[in-house]
C-alpha cells in the first residue's frame, strides 16, 4: 500500500495534532487500511508488529479474568492509537485488541513509532498524554467491572454504551453495532 496522503490525517486527532513538520517525517510511514468488525489485531502477550491510528471506528480492549471471562477495559476510536506497548518500551501486547466497530486506520511499523517518538519530540508528548487518558479509562474500567461482581450491571452497561457512542460517527449511529458489556463476553 502507499503512504497516505497528508489529506487523510485529519481524521485521528492525536496525528492531527502534531506540528507539520513531524507528521511530514512520520507521512511516509503511514498506510491507510481497513479492518472489518471481528478482526482480532493481537492477542494478549504477542509482540506488537503493527501500530495503528484510527480514522473511523472502535477497537476494543480486551483482558481475561482468573475466572477465564473476558472482559473489555478500554476503546481506542480516532482519538489515539494502539501503540501503548511501543509507548511503554514493552515487548508484549497487555491486552488482546479486536475491531468492534469497522476501522479505517493508518499502520505504521512500531519501530518507526519507536524511532520517531524520541523524547523531546511533539508525538512523544502526546503519546505520553494519550497514554494516561487510556490508563485512566482502563482504571476506570476494572473499577466498574469490580462494582458489578458486587451489584447490578445495569448502570455499568449503560456506561460502557456511552463510552463506545462517543466514538461512532452520528452517521453510523442507526446501524446496529452491540456496543455493551455482553458484546465482550462473546470474545
Amino acid at each position: 500500500m502507499s503512504a497516505v496522503s497528508s489529506t487523510v490525517l485529519t481524521s485521528n486527532r492525536l496525528l492531527q495534532s502534531l506540528p507539520s513538520k513531524e507528521y511530514e517525517r512520520l507521512r511516509p510511514n503511514l498506510h491507510q487500511v481497513h479492518l472489518p468488525r471481528g478482526r482480532v489485531l493481537c492477542e494478549a502477550g504477542d509482540v506488537a508488529q503493527d501500530v495503528y491510528f484510527p480514522l473511523s471506528g472502535v477497537v476494543s480492549l480486551l483482558s481475561s479474568t482468573e475466572a477465564g471471562e473476558v472482559i473489555e477495559i478500554g476503546m481506542v476510536g480516532n482519538e489515539g492509537t494502539t501503540a501503548l506497548p511501543v509507548i511503554m518500551h514493552a515487548r508484549e501486547m497487555p491486552y488482546r485488541a479486536v475491531i468492534q466497530v469497522p476501522v479505517d486506520a493508518l499502520r505504521s511499523d512500531p519501530g518507526v513509532m519507536k524511532e520517531e517518538s524520541k523524547p523531546g519530540g511533539r508525538l512523544e508528548s502526546l503519546l505520553v498524554c494519550y497514554t494516561h487518558s487510556l490508563f485512566t479509562q482502563i482504571f476506570q474500567s476494572a473499577y466498574a467491572i469490580a462494582s458489578t461482581q458486587r451489584s447490578n450491571d445495569s448502570a455499568v452497561g449503560y456506561s460502557v454504551r456511552m463510552i463506545g457512542l462517543s466514538r461512532i460517527p452520528s452517521n453510523l449511529r442507526t446501524r446496529s453495532f452491540p456496543i455493551c458489556l455482553a458484546y465482550s463476553a462473546r470474545w
